[in-house]
C-alpha cells in the first residue's frame, strides 16, 4: 500500500474514531451533566466543537523542531545501507504505534461509555 493511500486511510479512521469518541462525551454528557449541573443537554455536533476546541488547547505541535534536529545529527552518523533500514524499521514501528494509540482511544471510550451506561441505569 503506498504511503498516500496509508496516510488517508489514517486520516478515515481518526475521523471515525474522533467521531465516536464525540458520542460517548455526548452521552455521557447527557447522562451525568445535565441532571449533577442543571445543564441543558448537549448536540452531537456541539459536543464534537468542544472536543476539537479542547483538543487545541492540550495538543502538543512544539516537539518538531527538536526531531528535526536530532534526525540531521542521526543521519549524519549513518552510512547510506543503514540509514535505509533504519528508515524501514521507523516507518513500520510509526505504524503499529498509530495502530495501538488509536485501538487505546477506542477501548478507553467503549469502557467509559459501558461504565457510564451502568450508571446511568442504576440511577434512573
Amino acid at each position: 500500500m503506498s504511503m498516500l493511500k496509508r496516510t488517508v486511510l489514517l486520516w478515515m479512521v481518526m475521523f471515525v474514531v474522533g467521531l465516536y469518541t464525540t458520542f460517548v462525551l455526548q452521552s455521557l454528557w447527557n447522562w451525568f451533566a445535565v441532571e449533577a449541573f442543571h445543564l441543558a443537554p448537549i448536540s452531537f455536533w456541539l459536543m464534537y466543537g468542544l472536543m476539537l476546541t479542547a483538543r487545541m488547547f492540550t495538543s502538543r505541535g512544539d516537539e518538531l523542531p527538536f526531531f528535526e534536529e536530532l534526525t540531521t545529527r542521526i543521519n549524519a552518523c549513518m552510512s547510506e545501507e543503514k540509514r535505509e533500514l533504519v528508515n524501514n524499521e521507523i516507518e513500520h514501528g510509526i505504524w503499529a504505534k498509530t495502530g495501538r494509540v488509536l485501538i487505546g482511544e477506542v477501548s478507553g471510550s467503549t469502557v467509559s461509555l459501558g461504565i457510564g451506561a451502568v450508571v446511568h441505569i442504576l440511577l434512573v
